[in-house]
């Protein structure tokens, strides 16, 4: 049976475990906020210096794509030489040994469990166009810049901040351009959106492309 002595040596060497481990727990969770802090603190460089690249990019589109092409040709095949964000995008992913190409050319590749029919809905190019260019019209009839003035008001996500529209109604309220270029500005982004959507639809595989509603029912 330990006597007195050993039992109080025991307990002023756990005390003294308990404080040892308190105090390494302190300076664990001092040096976690200083690296949380550095993170944190980055974020503004490393968003600037994507800007940086991006304007830079549009002074050398062509040489800076085909320096993609050069690093990672399955990126530059899937990144077009205009979206300039994108193609720096995939320069850092190439240079850190990633890469920013599908890793199919399907947007799913297995087999679906039950007996499954995609149908896409084709609609001729000059009907879409007309579309958007009512749509647009009917946007800014109904006080499209009152909605932006109180998005831009409030918090925005920067999410939110690429809304198509936003950015060239935004221009329009700081006086930089007029109504008219603002719309045609909204009007030819919103074909790009288009057609990149007519693109992805093309890549489901066994889609089968039909002109209205009534088609598909037909095809049923």
């Amino acid at each position: 049976m330990p006597s007195l002595i050993d039992i109080r040596r025991r307990i002023r060497a756990v005390k003294s475990t308990q404080q040892i481990t308190k105090a390494m727990k302190m300076v664990a969770a001092s040096r976690m906020r200083r690296a949380h802090d550095r993170v944190v603190s980055a974020r503004p460089y490393s968003k600037g210096l994507l800007r940086v690249l991006t304007s830079l990019a549009s002074r050398v589109d062509s040489n800076l794509h085909a320096l993609l092409a050069e690093r990672d040709p399955g990126a530059a095949r899937a990144v077009h030489a205009n979206d300039r964000r994108r193609v720096v995008r995939a320069l850092e992913l190439a240079e850190a040994g990633e890469t920013l190409a599908p890793a199919s050319s399907q947007l799913w590749e297995h087999e679906p469990r039950h007996p499954t029919v995609v149908f896409g809905l084709e609609v001729d190019p000059d009907v879409v166009r007309r579309r958007i260019e009512l749509r647009t019209a009917a946007m800014f009839d109904r006080g499209v810049e009152d909605e932006v003035r109180a998005a831009l008001g409030g918090p925005l996500s920067s999410t939110a901040a690429r809304i198509h529209g936003l950015q060239d109604v935004a221009a329009l309220l700081r006086g930089e351009i007029d109504r008219d270029e603002a719309a045609r500005r909204l009007i030819v982004r919103t074909r790009r959106y288009a057609k990149r959507q007519r693109v992805w639809m093309r890549r489901l595989p066994g889609l089968v492309p039909v002109g209205s509603a009534a088609e598909m029912a037909e095809r049923l």
